[in-house]
């Protein structure tokens, strides 16, 4: 497992517990450099701004838009880290 990989699973026990479902597709995502800090803000991002901000021919970004538009918003969560354009490591996590 490559060190990012690692790192993002770290990120998902730390700030898992901060996020809530919604009404509508959202992702919430960090960049890499602030995914450890305790009191990072999760910023939610909507589709719009994934589309925008990311490189469509990535694979990643292709996974996550793949997610974005399958999993159930309102049982459900989309948490992510980003390191830059290209790479997002991304999870559905199922919330009670």
């Amino acid at each position: 497992m490559d060190n990012n990989k690692e790192l993002f699973q770290i990120f998902l026990n730390i700030h898992n517990k901060k996020t809530k479902t919604s009404k509508e597709p959202i992702v919430y995502l960090v960049q890499k450099e602030d995914c450890l800090k305790p009191d990072t803000h999760l910023v939610a991002w909507k589709e719009q701004h994934l589309v925008n901000y990311f490189d469509h021919d990535s694979k990643q970004f292709q996974w996550l838009m793949k997610q974005l538009k399958t999993y159930d918003c309102e049982k459900q969560v989309i948490l992510g880290m980003f390191v830059d354009k290209n790479t997002v490591y991304s999870e559905v996590l199922k919330k009670t």
